[in-house]
């Protein structure tokens, strides 16, 4: 469990580096696609699919109907 556990807190904390550069969605949907590989799924089209879906509805709940202001970067 330790080297899963250092392999997610690597992970955030690349995403929050780089957050300011890639914006919410795509850097929520790497991050999420990181945590399927971390924990052993394979991540092909629908590993990243997952990734891409789920960024989306997070940031549509937050950003749109919450408007809670989410990060935006340079790809988005």
């Amino acid at each position: 469990p330790w080297p899963i556990l250092g392999m997610l807190l690597a992970a955030m904390c690349g995403y929050a580096l780089l957050m300011p550069l890639l914006g919410f969605i795509s850097g929520t949907a790497i991050l999420l696609a990181a945590c399927l590989k971390i924990f052993g799924h394979p991540v092909g089209a629908r590993g990243w699919a997952f990734g891409l879906g789920a960024a989306f509805v997070i940031w549509v709940v937050f950003d749109k109907l919450m408007r809670v202001p989410l990060p935006q970067g340079w790809i988005g």
